[in-house]
């Protein structure tokens, strides 16, 4: 399974549970809005999303917008021979299309970085979230503390991943 070809923890799942705004989108509009300054850097790019489906608000009574622009650093093309799927997207680093799906873990709706991004083809992103779910439950009490998840972020962090699973039509792992 190409999804599964990157650790699913990449990143720290306190943040993951800290983000205030969970949505997601499917991309509409990709831009280069500034070329890479730097040899070895990446060029700065902008998303436009339409907002499909609002897990987390900013606050209880705040609607989703229509669409939302967020910010990332363009990944480097995927080695000869290596499918999208598992090319090595970390930090703000993404390489984003017309049409793919992007669960987005923010601090607002605001144009900026987003706190992290799952992105792909509808069965990817399911795999992934799949696979992040499995791996919350499979952590020991180290690993927990290490990413600063207490037993109530577990139980919020895989209600929030069993619902984007339903909506994207996806299978849990038990």
């Amino acid at each position: 399974m190409a999804a599964a070809a990157q650790h699913p923890g990449r990143y720290l799942e306190s943040r993951r549970a800290a983000a205030p705004v969970v949505y997601l989108a499917t991309v509409s509009e990709v831009r280069e809005v500034a070329p890479a300054d730097a040899p070895g850097s990446a060029p700065r790019m902008e998303a436009t999303v339409k907002v499909g489906r609002l897990f987390r608000p900013a606050t209880p009574a705040s609607p989703a917008p229509a669409d939302a622009v967020v910010r990332y650093e363009l990944a480097a093309a995927p080695s000869r021979g290596t499918p999208v799927a598992e090319d090595q997207q970390s930090g703000a680093f993404y390489r984003l299309k017309g049409g793919d799906r992007v669960l987005v873990f923010a601090g607002s709706f605001d144009k900026a970085f987003p706190i992290e991004m799952i992105t792909g083809p509808p069965k990817a992103l399911s795999a992934q979230v799949s696979a992040l779910r499995a791996w919350l439950l499979a952590m020991d009490d180290v690993t927990a503390r290490l990413h600063g998840v207490t037993p109530a972020i577990r139980t919020q962090q895989i209600a929030l991943y069993d619902r984007i699973l339903a909506e994207l039509g996806g299978p849990r792992t038990p």
